[in-house]
């Protein structure tokens, strides 16, 4: 697989969560090299989880690790709004 430079940084892509898929099991945290993702309270539950989102989205250098090691396919890689 060829990796494509991508010297603007608003072109990098980033990740984007889907809490419906996700299972709150924090695989996507753990693998995140530069450590910009966290973790948010979903208060609307009965039981608290935690859910991830992009905190530092600076940090990110889109690696795609989080998106990779997600059991449940809950991460998506998109482009900046930014």
């Amino acid at each position: 697989q060829v990796c494509e430079r991508i010297r603007i940084r608003s072109r990098w892509p980033q990740p984007v969560f889907n809490q419906q898929r996700c299972i709150a099991c924090t695989i996507c945290v753990e693998a995140c090299p530069t450590g910009c993702i966290d973790l948010k309270p979903d208060r609307g539950n009965r039981q608290t989880l935690l859910y991830p989102f992009l905190k530092k989205a600076r940090n990110c250098i889109g690696c795609a690790f989080c998106m990779l090691e997600c059991p449940v396919d809950a991460v998506d890689m998109r482009q900046s709004e930014g």
